[in-house]
Parts: C-alpha cells; sequence; structure tokens
C-alpha cells in the first residue's frame, strides 16, 4: 500500500542502501513489514 504511494521515492534510494534500511526496520519491526517482505 505505502509502497505504491511512495514509489518513486523507494526507485530513488535503491542506490543509497534502501534494502539495508528496510532489512533493519523488517528486524525492528516484523509484524508491520510482515505485508512487504
Amino acid at each position: 500500500k505505502r509502497a505504491i504511494e511512495c514509489n518513486g521515492y523507494i526507485e530513488g534510494a535503491k542506490a543509497t542502501g534502501w534494502k539495508q534500511a528496510i532489512n533493519q526496520l523488517a528486524v525492528a519491526y516484523p509484524d508491520r513489514f510482515a505485508d512487504y517482505l
């Protein structure tokens, strides 16, 4: 849901360690990111 709204931002952030940030957030808040992973 939110990923679609912020798709432009996500595309631009891929080159700046977006996946690492998502992984850290997923570890900190697994319930919130379960639907996205």
